[in-house]
């Protein structure tokens, strides 16, 4: 799972001593759905994304939600629509998906911050550069 490792990683790097490292929780508070939602191991690296809230609000929200933490751990997605993933190794691995449930929540954010930290060091000619 190299990509969820990179961004292991990168939130390791954002830690101060004084918040420390530790495992997050698989449950979340939703501002857009309004509501908790909710990540729960069904076994065998398999994974379903439940939420409070009601309607297609929330059935979109999941959908988006379940493709960032596919997109962020390297899962393989099984059911988007009722919230289903799993890792393909088949091994739970619930403080990874913790930690990527922050994320998941605005996946472009969080790739614009890989691709800004992977740039950071490098040197490009001004013709390689964005404008």
């Amino acid at each position: 799972h190299e990509r969820a490792c990179r961004r292991l990683f990168l939130e390791a790097c954002k830690l101060t001593r004084e918040e420390g490292a530790g495992p997050k929780p698989l449950t979340i508070f939703d501002k857009k759905s309004n509501g908790n939602l909710v990540v729960s191991s069904l076994g065998d690296g398999a994974y379903v994304l439940t939420g409070g809230g009601e309607g297609e609000r929330l059935a979109q929200r999941r959908r988006a939600v379940s493709a960032g933490l596919v997109k962020l751990g390297d899962m393989v997605a099984t059911d988007l629509d009722t919230g289903r993933m799993a890792f393909s190794c088949g091994k739970s691995h619930d403080g990874l998906v913790g930690l990527l449930l922050g994320r998941a929540l605005n996946v472009r954010g969080a790739e614009r911050d890989q691709q800004l930290s992977a740039a950071r060091g490098q040197l490009l000619a001004p013709s390689a550069q964005r404008q």
